[in-house]
């Protein structure tokens, strides 16, 4: 039987990713040299596109599922819920299921000031809203495998160098969230819940230093992002009223 044929990169693939970087770069730069929120809201969509492209190459460059992870160690208030990473599922039991996930590039922090904003403001995530009434009926970022609590066998967040030695990352932690995951087709799938995770919202905010302060969340006419179809395609969402949720 025949080995599968693999697709590579062309040129023009990678020299169309070196631009897009150079692009997210400048836009980032400008951001944090602003005081508008708007170019740093903007920076921000565009690393959430960024990342959901690479969660969706890595799926398929490696046949697994791979998905956007978000840092959720609110004992870190400069990595809260502003810095995330594409990873990819291990699955050592061969059930279906990732085991761990593995970290796969570089991580990606948000512009200061804006953060990913999380639909379960009242449970793992230590974070609140400024006006609680602004924020009601709306479709936030959803999380799946929750590890805000520690690693468990299908949460834990794992690094190894290229000997297959694990490692400690230095710019990691093991309080991840798992947000949109993809398969080797480029579609949505489930991670350990019944359906797939289709928004990612980002607003601005301000961290809370303390027991239980996390960050608060303040108008939700911040709120920007992207939802994606059943296929992984994304829709920019630019307004409050985007982010209603369905009948």
């Amino acid at each position: 039987m025949t080995a599968p044929l693999r697709r590579a990169f062309t040129l023009i693939e990678l020299l169309v990713v070196i631009a897009v970087i150079g692009v997210l770069a400048g836009a980032v730069g400008m951001a944090l040299r602003s005081g508008d929120r708007g170019p740093a809201l903007q920076a921000a969509q565009a690393n959430l596109s960024s990342l959901i492209s690479a969660a969706r190459a890595q799926a398929a460059l490696d046949n697994a599922t791979a998905t956007v992870l978000i840092w959720a160690d609110s004992g870190d208030l400069d990595t809260y819920l502003r810095r995330a990473c594409v990873a990819e599922g291990v699955d050592t039991n061969n059930d279906g299921k990732p085991d761990y996930w593995l970290r796969q590039g570089q991580v990606i922090d948000l512009p200061r000031g804006v953060y990913f904003a999380p639909g379960d403001m009242g449970g793992s995530y230590p974070a609140k809203w400024e006006t609680s009434a602004d924020w009601t009926g709306l479709t936030l970022t959803e999380s799946q495998a929750n590890a805000s609590d520690g690693p468990s066998s299908s949460q834990s967040f794992k690094i190894y160098d290229a000997d297959g030695n694990l490692i400690t990352d230095p710019l990691g932690t093991d309080k991840v969230y798992v947000t949109v995951a993809f398969d080797a087709t480029g579609n949505l799938v489930s991670v350990q819940v019944d359906r797939p995770v289709s928004t990612l919202a980002v607003a601005t905010g301000v961290p809370e230093p303390g027991t239980g302060g996390g960050v608060l969340f303040q108008s939700a006419d911040s709120l920007r992002g992207l939802k994606l179809s059943t296929y992984g395609v994304p829709m920019v969402l630019n307004e409050k009223s985007a982010f209603i949720k369905e009948p």
